[in-house]
């Protein structure tokens, strides 16, 4: 007898019987291009120029974890306050106070991240314009650095972040203890 619907899709599958996702790893200019990059063609790092610098050793782990920690402070300070639909559902089904909570403790947290991106931010315009500007332009707006003192403007920056983010994660756990 014939077997009804569409046939099972090709490729290897979880013992539930659920098909395991295909991993593309690019094409091959894109393989190429990542290689010559970092010198690995499966290496994460070669999807953003901080990672670049951090593969071919032009920077310290210290530093590209600050600029990854000052780059997750931009995002969260600068997005724009949205109203989930689990709200609006709140609201439709009668749960207005709920929903106020919700709205207040989100809207608390973009007051907090806002202050600190404020603070980390400071940090890098005491090192001056210059550098505050080749730290952004690396680390928020994934500009590659076109020179050799392009890239001491961005190592005086992140290392500045890094001390700055030193201090508050010190400062933090004095007023855990």
């Amino acid at each position: 007898m014939a077997r009804r619907g569409r046939p099972a899709k090709a490729g290897k599958r979880y013992a539930s019987g659920d098909l395991r996702p295909a991993v593309d790893r690019g094409t091959d200019e894109h393989r190429e291009q990542r290689k010559r990059l970092v010198g690995d063609a499966d290496d994460k790092r070669a999807s953003y120029p901080l990672g670049v610098l951090y593969a071919r050793r032009l920077i310290l782990s210290g530093d590209h974890y600050a600029g990854r920690r000052y780059a997750a402070l931009f995002a969260r300070a600068v997005r724009p306050v949205t109203v989930p639909s689990i709200l609006a559902n709140l609201v439709a089904g009668g749960g207005l106070v709920m929903a106020h909570l919700l709205v207040d403790e989100m809207v608390d947290n973009g007051a907090q991240d806002r202050a600190d991106y404020l603070s980390a931010r400071e940090a890098l315009d005491r090192r001056g314009t210059l550098v505050a500007q080749a730290v952004d332009d690396v680390v928020i707006y994934e500009h590659a650095p076109r020179s050799d003192r392009r890239l001491e403007l961005i190592r005086d920056g992140l290392d500045a972040l890094k001390h700055h983010f030193d201090q508050v994660d010190e400062r933090s756990r004095a007023a855990q203890a």
